[in-house]
């Protein structure tokens, strides 16, 4: 969520309530900020804010202070969203009047880049969004997000597929994460291989149209619906055959140097190199790739699919040629 929605959740929390870890914290940013003096105990949590927009509108604004103060925003906010979910629990065993879930989640409103985010995979209840947001942060969430939208589904039937199992977004391995969307994919490519072969449609149960839902069941149980002989894990590298393995593009975020290497290796060359980044032709093909500041950051799967996309890579060789490189 954006920041500024944390708002009505810092003015409910004091700088003195923090544990004086947190609160040294706070006030050590305000110190490198200039602000130290404007702080104290009694002041509200929300001065993170203002802290944070008065840094972000300096011309030469430090990326390290803004993170910092991110950091503590969404730190700070949670400890008091928690606050309100526990005092809802202690009212329920007193006996006493709930706090409405609905209030709850109020003060922890979903913005609305964000909301379009999840109807763009079909998922809009907001408890589910909430959920999802506070599990993984804003950048992870849009990541994975990004993830499901390259999956090879169309757009119709991924709106259908992802609300029925939404909480795979909550995956805490980001492995596991990508290995149930392949999961799914292969169910969707093992129902059309059986449609093709037989000349028809699957029973309704295993047609994924009319019970999309088919495409979370395990493998054995679609085998059975089908009449045919479970296939082998598909995370488990079959024996290499003659024929030539088809490779499809699975976008994944890169490090900067990595997605250079790799688009360098499908004949594009350096025609401009520069501290922060690098700019890279074949033909009349350009394309430039900023370089990462800190070490982890990195190419989101929107930005590299857009730079292929404008640069004309087919995005199957790319994929091909990243694992040549075991990138």
């Amino acid at each position: 969520m954006e920041l500024d929605l944390r708002e009505p959740l810092l003015k409910k929390i004091k700088i003195g309530e923090l544990d004086p870890e947190l609160r040294h914290e706070v006030l050590e940013l305000a110190t490198e900020m200039g602000h130290e003096t404007t702080i104290t105990s009694s002041s509200r949590a929300d001065v993170l804010l203002r802290l944070y927009r008065a840094e972000k509108a300096k011309e030469k604004k430090s990326q390290k202070r803004l993170k910092k103060a991110e950091k503590l925003i969404l730190a700070v906010s949670s400890l008091q969203f928690n606050r309100s979910q526990a005092v809802a629990r202690e009212e329920e065993k007193k006996g006493k009047a709930r706090i409405p879930g609905a209030a709850i989640e109020a003060m922890f409103p979903v913005n609305t880049a964000m909301k379009r985010l999840f109807e763009s995979i079909g998922i809009t209840d907001e408890k589910a969004i909430i959920s999802v947001v506070e599990a993984l942060g804003e950048e992870k969430t849009k990541e994975r997000i990004e993830l499901v939208q390259s999956m090879r589904l169309e757009e119709d039937l991924l709106k259908k597929v992802m609300p029925l199992r939404w909480t795979v977004l909550q995956e805490a391995n980001d492995g596991a994460f990508l290995q149930s969307l392949e999961r799914v994919e292969i169910k969707k490519d093992i129902i059309d291989a059986w449609a093709k072969a037989n000349n028809r449609l699957p029973v309704e149960e295993a047609n994924y149209n009319k019970n999309p839902g088919v495409l979370w069941e395990d493998f054995q149980t679609i085998s059975r619906m089908l009449d045919i002989k479970p296939p082998e894990e598909p995370w488990i590298k079959p024996p290499e055959t003659s024929k030539r393995e088809e490779i499809r593009y699975r976008g994944k975020p890169m490090d900067p140097e990595d997605f250079i290497k790799v688009v360098m290796s499908l004949g594009f060359a350096v025609i401009r190199e520069a501290k922060h980044g690098v700019l890279l032709g074949q033909g009349d093909a350009i394309m430039s790739v900023q370089r990462g500041h800190r070490r982890q950051e990195q190419l989101t799967t929107g930005t590299i699919k857009k730079k292929l996309t404008e640069a004309g890579v087919d995005l199957d060789e790319f994929e091909k040629a990243r694992r040549g490189l075991g990138l």
